[in-house]
């Protein structure tokens, strides 16, 4: 049976569709002896099957081109804390910049006036604390002076009371020894009127009877009468001794050193009431003292912030840029106002540039850290740079499809931040 040409176009376009896709078919093994044949005696159809071969894999890119920019790794944005009006600008965009090259000039007229009554915040603060502190000084040596004074009072006192003391024990120890010498006069006295008495007495039995001279019995009444007095005196002697009351002159000695060792008990107490008195006192003064130099310190330090805000106000006047680069944007214009916060020049470092660009996510699988890549600028893709993948984002970006790849670029390479790159990263097979 012959095919028309119809049909040969199409069993070859369905032939280059199963090559293309990758399929490759191919009959069994077919056994060598004859076919075998069926129960009517014609031969049978072989059962061929078809094999499937996937060893075919997708073509491989040789290269991966992306579309990028040039990033810097620093820049600084100048702007200022308080208001100010611009006097100068000394860059213009694409301009060469130097780290401390003065950029934008402020009036400095309000800020030297600020400077100035902040630094006379300052003396008159320190002048406070000195005062406060000399005053504490002086507060502090009267009040130990006052405490030094009570102190020797008191010691003072303490040591009359001994004193007081000690004569009380000499009036007592003269008291009793006089009342043991009356005692024994007593006893003396009592002896001697006892035998006068009994001579007198025996005298006059013998004048009853005749035998006694009238001179010696005169004798004995005088002596009997002179002892009975003698005995009198001693017994008043005695009870003047043994009496404390004013009445008596000898013990009103005790007495009187008794009414001394109160008196000097009271200075004591006195003394040591102003003692304590005396140490409250520069206590008090004392804590008066350190809370007035505290104060004075507290002012002082509030003045010297007050002037190292001056003072970097008056460093605002002149704003310099913190690193070497170019200024990408300077909105700074003179006689403009500056408010804080607000971006005056922007200075983008040219050294530690890199590369970034998007990548889908579905060829992150091609990339790996330490990866090379030549990049070359938009305007300029005859001279292109060796590159290095240092960074694979691990997060999607917004679009939820694309991923960010840093490249680092080589020192002293002629590209500029903003730039467009062409990156082209060669893939091993």
């Amino acid at each position: 049976m012959s095919l028309g040409r119809g049909q040969m176009l199409g069993i070859a376009a369905i032939a280059v569709l199963i090559g293309a896709a990758g399929w490759v078919m191919r009959p069994q093994n077919l056994p060598t002896h004859p076919l075998p044949v069926n129960s009517t005696g014609a031969q049978k159809e072989p059962n061929i099957s078809p094999v499937i071969e996937t060893d075919v894999l997708p073509a491989i890119p040789s290269s991966l081109s992306l579309i990028g920019s040039i990033q810097s790794e620093a820049q600084s944005t100048l702007s200022v804390r308080l208001p100010g009006r611009i006097v100068a600008v000394r860059v213009s965009e694409g301009g060469a910049v130097r780290a401390g090259q003065p950029l934008i000039l402020l009036d400095e007229s309000d800020v030297q006036s600020q400077v100035r009554q902040a630094d006379a915040a300052v003396t008159t603060a320190r002048s406070q604390v000195d005062r406060a502190e000399r005053g504490r000084t002086a507060q502090k040596v009267k009040a130990d002076s006052e405490v030094l004074t009570a102190r020797t009072l008191w010691q003072q006192a303490q040591s009359r009371a001994k004193q007081a003391a000690t004569a009380v024990e000499a009036a007592q120890s003269e008291q009793r020894a006089d009342v043991r010498l009356a005692q024994e006069g007593v006893r003396k006295a009592e002896i001697a009127s006892a035998q006068a008495k009994q001579t007198l007495a025996s005298l006059e039995e013998l004048n009853r009877i005749g035998g006694v001279a009238k001179n010696d019995l005169d004798s004995a009444r005088r002596q009997a009468t002179a002892a009975e007095s003698d005995l009198t005196t001693a017994r008043t002697q005695l009870q003047r001794a043994e009496t404390t009351g004013a009445s008596s002159a000898e013990p009103l000695r005790v007495a009187v050193a008794q009414r001394d060792l109160a008196t000097a008990r009271e200075g004591v107490q006195q003394a040591a009431d102003g003692l304590s008195l005396a140490e409250q006192g520069r206590k008090e003064a004392q804590a008066v003292a350190n809370s007035e130099v505290s104060g004075a310190r507290a002012m002082l330090s509030q003045a010297a912030a007050g002037a190292v805000t001056a003072r970097t106000g008056y460093a605002q006047t002149r704003l310099a840029s913190a690193i070497d680069g170019v200024a990408t944007a300077v909105t700074a214009r003179v006689g403009e106002t500056a408010q804080p916060g607000v971006p005056l020049v922007t200075v983008v470092s040219l050294s530690g540039l890199r590369a970034e660009a998007l990548v889908p996510g579905r060829q992150l699988t091609l990339l790996k850290l330490g990866q090379q890549a030549k990049v070359a600028a938009d305007t300029d893709l005859a001279h292109a740079a060796t590159a290095t993948i240092t960074e694979i984002a691990r997060v999607a970006e917004p679009d939820g499809r694309t991923f960010r790849v840093r490249f680092r670029l080589p020192a002293n390479t002629a590209f500029r931040p903003g730039q467009t790159a062409r990156i082209t990263i060669p893939l091993h097979r």
